[in-house]
């Protein structure tokens, strides 16, 4: 197992929270809300390859115990990264289209926004996102390695 284990992880994970993202957030909230599924998904794929590559892949360690942990931790930052690259989006968009008006947050304010946007989604859907991580990790790690 290696980088196969990391990609495969990181793609499930990526793609369950997308699924969640699209399914949880109706488009009937508004502008800007039904993208959100995108950067759900890319948040999870994000943070679940630097994380399962880094403390799992890296050291070689792939014990229930360290991916139950790495599992937790990718649960709850996934949403911080999520949040982030979905203010980081709409930041862009204002840049691009030139609208520059209290809705348009910063790139560098969007660093504090997404920790306080991330304890609500938290609070509301981290009960989801952590098992779906654990999940994700082992499911992967019995796909990824070899059958005896």
């Amino acid at each position: 197992m290696g980088k196969n284990y990391t990609l495969m992880n990181a793609t499930l994970f990526g793609f369950i929270s997308a699924l969640a993202g699209f399914f949880i957030v109706p488009e009937s909230h508004g502008d800007g809300w039904a993208y959100l599924w995108i950067t759900t998904g890319a948040g999870a794929f994000l943070t679940a390859f630097l994380f399962s590559y880094f403390f799992i892949v890296r050291p070689k360690n792939f014990s229930n115990a360290r991916l139950i942990f790495i599992g937790i931790f990718i649960g709850v930052m996934s949403h911080w990264t999520h949040w982030y690259l979905f203010l980081f989006a709409n930041s862009m968009r204002c840049i691009w289209t030139g609208e520059f008006s209290s809705s348009c947050p910063n790139p560098i304010e969007a660093l504090m926004g997404a920790v306080y946007l991330s304890g609500g989604s938290l609070i509301l859907l981290g009960w989801l996102a952590i098992p779906a991580a654990i999940g994700s990790l082992f499911l992967s790690k019995r796909i990824a390695s070899p059958s005896n």
